[in-house]
């Protein structure tokens, strides 16, 4: 799975898990939003998308605030949050 989610990465970066595993959280930085990917083991589902907030230069203000409800986060947003890493 998390070659999968590396694989979609491409143009967009990888911000974290949300806490029931079913969701990636992507930076898309062409469009400065942060958007919820439905995953599992057979890939990520771009068609099953949500917007979470767009027009951010940075998520580390959305992963700070929204932190405690993802059950993992990209090492490079991690020590922002003060949250678990898996």
């Amino acid at each position: 799975m998390a070659e999968n989610l590396f694989r979609y990465e491409e143009g967009r970066d990888l911000v974290g898990i949300d806490d029931e595993a079913q969701r990636a959280i992507y930076y898309e930085t062409a469009s400065r939003s942060l958007v919820a990917v439905q995953f599992d083991k057979h890939g990520v589902y771009a068609g099953e998308r949500e917007l979470l907030q767009r027009g951010l230069d940075d998520p580390t203000a959305w992963v700070e605030a929204h932190g405690s409800g993802l059950v993992w986060i990209h090492p490079r947003y991690s020590n922002t949050a003060g949250t678990r890493t898996q």
